[in-house]
């Protein structure tokens, strides 16, 4: 499924036959970007961000493209895919609490999630590693944490 969409891209754009940051799902709110990382597509997501999708789109739910990757599904390739470009167009401080129920940022969900390429990704990119939760816990707790479950 991911190899087919990310081959269409190109062709797709190329005969314009959708706006790359248009909204393509009216329900969600969702444009190409945003479903491609709640469908688990990192290659379509590679695709899309090299073909110049913007990152700061928010969907109905108020979401980035990376926050649907971490939030709605989990989604390890495709949110590693989208810290750099989300970070570069500064859609959003790398060490924002993210989840305001819990007091997490996006790190501490990556860890939750155990997203090891999306939490080494944010790493790599500054994130602060000492900011704890409302629980009281740094993401290396989150992660201990969740790995005993």
């Amino acid at each position: 499924r991911d190899n087919s969409a990310s081959v269409l891209v190109g062709t797709t754009l190329a005969e314009k036959a959708v706006e790359i940051n248009a909204v393509v799902d009216p329900n969600s709110g969702s444009t190409l970007a945003h479903l491609a990382a709640l469908h688990n597509m990192p290659r379509t997501t590679e695709a899309l961000l090299k073909a110049g999708a913007s990152m700061g789109i928010k969907n109905g739910a108020g979401r980035v493209p990376l926050e649907v990757a971490v939030f709605d599904s989990h989604d390890d390739g495709s949110g590693a895919a989208l810290v750099g470009p989300t970070l570069t167009e500064n859609v959003m401080e790398i060490n924002a609490v993210v989840d305001l129920e819990t007091g997490s940022t996006l790190v501490h969900l990556t860890a939750l999630y155990k997203m090891a390429e999306t939490t080494e990704a944010l790493v790599k990119a500054g994130a602060a590693m000492g900011i704890k939760n409302k629980a009281g816990r740094v993401p290396l707790e989150v992660a201990v944490m969740e790995a005993k479950n």
